[in-house]
């Protein structure tokens, strides 16, 4: 990706965040508070970007008082990533009136725990670029960070900077990457928990959540009805640090289970990555095919996963087989393949039942 193109990809990231951080204000305080911390590491790498690459929408900005500095680690709750930047800041922006909180626009921003005297409060400060300056979070949920500013400017290159951000969801070395996805075809939306805490709430039937980065580890999973207390399934999982995951629910509620299968996140350049999951209860095995095309999947039994695939990008027709037959149990016509990108194919439903077998397509990176 160009320089560019990476500073539009945190600029989305940033707002999705901010977004979900917004929408579960209410609905959900833990995770409007996790949402909330990647808002603020997804702003806070924006910021790296664009003091490095400058402004893409403003050719004639400067970027004259040379990179950042890589903020400083912290010591969160082990539940979530403790990398994400502290809260409070001094300066103004030159436009701020001089009895202002910082970028009034978000002055204060509490509800991460910024302080009222928060706000981006990098622009012309005095004192350095400290955007979101040394206060550490102030909620004991999230534990605390250095007490240091996590941004310094410098007027000579860092000699160790940060590296550019990865646009796929290979996670950092000390994390797993974790996809939720809910493929029980008689199962509620459900809550899930991981040793103890919510990680992600209301999943419904063929949802699946972004990929969460988690510390490597084992984890007790609970599966619960959503806004009940009484799992449905408690499960062992463990994710190794640098890994990505699809940690998927299958099966009929009575006897639902949770599988992580690997993911390989790093595409190819020019070509397309795919791989095929069974999550369809009561399917027999089945062989997956190009429409008067090659075999790409053999004898593939509920619950496995076939190997990633490097193929041609395009347009492409797939078929289900049962094992064995020339007849197809599903078509599924034009599915898109973009070069440069990793897909994971699902079969979840029921052959012959409610709810329809079908397949899901995931977007891998």
């Amino acid at each position: 990706m160009t320089n560019e193109e990476v500073t539009l990809y945190l600029w989305k990231q940033a707002s999705f965040y901010g977004l979900l951080a917004d929408y579960y204000k209410c609905a959900n305080p833990e995770l409007h508070h996790y949402y909330g911390r990647k808002h603020v590491e997804a702003l806070c790498r924006l910021a790296e970007q664009v003091a490095r690459y400058g402004d893409p929408f403003d050719q004639q900005s400067p970027n004259a008082n040379g990179p950042l500095v890589s903020p400083a680690s912290g010591n969160g709750n082990p539940s979530f990533p403790n990398n994400v930047l502290g809260a409070q800041g001094g300066g103004k922006r030159p436009d701020e009136p001089s009895n202002s909180a910082g970028y009034s626009g978000y002055g204060g921003y509490d509800g991460y725990g910024y302080g009222t005297n928060g706000g981006y409060s990098a622009y012309g400060s005095a004192n350095g670029y400290t955007p979101y300056g040394a206060n550490p979070y102030n909620e004991p949920y999230y534990g605390g960070y250095e007490q240091q500013s996590p941004y310094i400017r410098t007027e000579q290159p860092s000699p160790n900077p940060a590296p550019p951000p990865n646009p796929n969801n290979m996670p950092p070395s000390t994390y797993a990457s974790v996809r939720l996805l809910h493929a029980s075809p008689d199962a509620p939306a459900v809550d899930v928990y991981a040793n103890g805490t919510l990680i992600a709430s209301n999943i419904k039937y063929k949802d699946s959540t972004p990929y969460l980065m988690i510390p490597a580890g084992s984890y007790s999973i609970e599966i619960k009805p959503a806004g009940s207390q009484t799992a449905v399934l408690t499960k062992t999982v463990s994710f190794k640090e640098g890994t990505a995951y699809t940690a998927a629910a299958a099966g009929k509620l009575a006897n639902l289970t949770l599988n992580a299968y690997v993911d390989d996140v790093t595409p190819v350049q020019g070509q397309a990555k795919i791989r095929f999951i069974h999550l369809a209860p009561g399917a027999p095995n089945v062989d997956i095919k190009v429409k008067n095309g090659p075999t790409l999947y053999s004898d593939v039994a509920f619950g496995e996963a076939g190997a990633y695939l490097t193929v041609p990008p395009g347009s492409v027709d797939l078929q289900v087989f049962p094992t064995g037959s020339n007849k197809a149990v599903l078509t599924v016509p034009g599915v898109k393949l973009e070069p440069s990108t990793v897909y994971t194919i699902a079969a979840v439903g029921l052959a012959g039942g409610t709810p329809p077998l079908e397949a899901l397509p995931l977007q891998d990176s």
